[in-house]
């Protein structure tokens, strides 16, 4: 059941990236007096379509994706033969007869408006969670009493810029790096730390503690 569920969002989460491309493939191109003889929400047989002043909006039997029809599209889909319209299509008013800039403003605004809506989504997830959470750096919070550290002479606010232990030695981006290290690495290490303007370092033999672990 989960995996139905999952596909089925998968599939509404692709066809709105599908539309939302294919919305600014017609916005530009309206712009720029292209002809757009349909857009269309879905694929297939057309379940409901309203007559627009000059372009046809559909919804479509399969709910994927989505497409814009452009006068002069150059993929081979078009001829003057089988699609009448075309024929009452100013030369002036085809995709393939504009500006080359024009062309390529148009092909563009699809991934622009992707890039949009991927702002969208995170700036409104992070509205309506109301924070965001990032890696702790590697800075001391808190010196216990007593602790390792603080016998070291660790202070709050230091900066841990290296931890060295024989031959290993690492660089933390994270606070969890400087753990991870102590994990692997439980024996006296030297702790280079940033103290305002001036480089310390200290030597620290971590402290198992059984009931944390």
């Amino acid at each position: 059941m989960n995996l139905i569920i999952g596909l089925i969002a998968f599939l509404f989460m692709l066809s709105v990236i599908v539309i939302i491309h294919e919305l600014g493939h017609f916005a530009m191109a309206k712009k720029f007096g292209v002809f757009c003889k349909e857009f269309s929400i879905g694929m297939g047989p057309a379940l409901w379509q309203k007559e627009g002043k000059e372009t046809t909006f559909s919804i479509r039997a399969i709910p994927f994706g989505g497409y814009v029809m452009m006068a002069g599209e150059q993929d081979g889909s078009q001829d003057e033969s089988e699609d009448d319209w075309l024929k009452d299509v100013p030369a002036a008013r085809r995709l393939n007869n504009i500006a080359p800039w024009k062309q390529i403003v148009i092909m563009l605004a699809g991934v622009t408006m992707n890039i949009v809506l991927a702002y969208a989504l995170f700036t409104g997830l992070a509205m309506a969670r109301g924070y965001v959470v990032e890696d702790a750096k590697p800075v001391v919070y808190e010196v216990v009493e007593n602790s390792p550290a603080a016998k070291a002479g660790m202070q709050k606010d230091d900066e841990i810029i290296r931890v060295t232990n024989g031959s290993e030695s690492i660089e933390p981006q994270r606070q969890f790096d400087v753990i991870e290290f102590i994990q692997y690495n439980p024996t006296e290490s030297t702790y280079t730390i940033a103290r305002g303007n001036e480089t310390l370092d200290v030597k620290i033999t971590p402290r198992y503690n059984k009931d944390t672990q």
